[in-house]
């Protein structure tokens, strides 16, 4: 057996690892009848459990033998995304008909960013910056985690050379390309892709005035929904538990008051706070942004106080939900789930789910059934988001 790649002992900078393995068995004679392939990440700073993921095949001797062979190489040799940065042990075993052992090849190689990239994030100095609780880890550790560091503009020379399909990884959220104005990446967690689908959001519906952010964080992505409403004569209505807007991002708010106001509240407070109640009630477009735990609670509260036409955005989607569950639980308060194939095209690679307000529970239902679901028989789909069953 030749391992071409991946190599031991190498270090995978991008985010894919293109499997490159041929056989030539050592043992003369040796035929093997179980190809087992496993590829284990080992626990990380960030993620503390190893993961693993593996496959054992079966070879039919009553076939060719020689076709069989290029048929596992054939599953085997694939391009694999690699999440998580940290080390990896990527291991192939083969067996004979008595289950003997005949061969076994490890490699064990890392992913992330190479040295020379790490040094410089750990170095780096951005005044643009945000610090709590919920990122000073990322910002720190700077390991083991799914953000992809290498994508950094820091670390452009690891990038530049990739081919162009490549480079459509600056776009997602996980990218530490990430961001607007020139902000740190740990400070404002919206891809270039999210950004894509704000603008198609505004173009797509020009009434859109008053916005409602749940989530301010650093304060940052608000500015591109706080000027937009602005241009269109509305008000952004930003609301989160705490204030972590740095005196830099306070200043630019204030040269904005007139159309971009911040309020403290707590987005999970029962009964709802007022002031977010008058707001969402007013809404043209609410923003989900705030704790991930209750994004579905939070679009579903603001959102039943929603006109016919508005707009819902949830950010990181689906989150810890399927999209049907998202699907079905904002269709039966009148919103549509929409725009799934552009938002997650190669060219967007967006993490947010739209929804749009329609006049009636069943309408929403309806709408979901010719365009998300648009593949199914229009009956049976309806029935099935109605009952709360999944769509098959």
């Amino acid at each position: 057996m030749i391992m071409h790649h991946p190599i031991n002992g190498t270090r995978i900078v991008g985010t894919f690892l293109d499997i490159n393995v041929s056989l030539s068995l050592h043992r003369e004679y040796a035929m093997p009848t179980r190809i087992c392939v496993e590829l284990l990440r080992l626990k990380t700073p960030v993620y503390e459990e190893p993961e693993s993921t593996w496959y054992c095949d079966e070879v039919d001797l009553t076939k060719d033998y020689e076709s069989e062979i290029s048929r596992h190489l054939e599953r085997l040799n694939k391009r694999v995304e690699l999440k998580v940065s940290g080390e990896y042990h990527f291991t192939i075993s083969l067996y004979d008909v008595e289950d003997t052992l005949l061969e076994k090849y490890v490699s064990i190689f890392h992913s992330g960013p190479s040295p020379k990239c790490l040094d410089k994030l750990k170095q780096r100095s951005n005044p643009i910056t945000t610090l709590t609780e919920y990122n000073r880890n990322e910002y720190t550790s700077l390991a083991g985690g799914t953000t992809q560091l290498f994508m950094s503009p820091l670390c452009a020379e690891e990038y530049a050379s990739f081919m162009p399909s490549e480079g459509l990884h600056t776009l997602p959220t996980h990218s530490a390309f990430r961001g607007s104005f020139g902000v740190d990446f740990t400070s404002m967690e919206f891809g270039h892709g999210d950004l894509m689908m704000i603008n198609f959001v505004l173009v797509r519906y020009p009434t859109i005035k008053h916005i409602v952010e749940l989530g301010t964080f650093a304060g940052i992505t608000s500015f591109h929904w706080g000027i937009a409403a602005g241009l269109r004569g509305g008000e952004l209505h930003s609301f989160d538990i705490v204030d972590n807007r740095i005196e830099a991002v306070k200043g630019l708010w204030a040269l904005n008051q007139k159309h971009m106001k911040f309020f403290l509240a707590d987005v999970n407070a029962n009964p709802m706070d007022k002031q977010m109640q008058q707001s969402s009630a007013a809404a043209d477009l609410l923003f989900v942004d705030a704790d991930s735990r209750t994004r579905m609670e939070q679009a579903v509260r603001s959102g039943s106080l929603m006109s016919e036409g508005s707009v819902i955005i949830v950010h990181d989607f689906p989150g810890r939900y399927s999209v049907f569950e998202w699907v079905k639980t904002l269709a039966n308060i009148g919103f549509a789930y929409n725009y799934h194939d552009i938002a997650t095209g190669s060219n967007v690679v967006s993490s947010v789910g739209i929804f749009e307000r329609k006049a009636s529970v069943l309408d929403s239902i309806s709408a979901v059934c010719l365009t998300t679901f648009r593949h199914h028989a229009q009956n049976e789909c309806v029935s099935a988001i109605a009952s709360g069953n999944a769509v098959q």
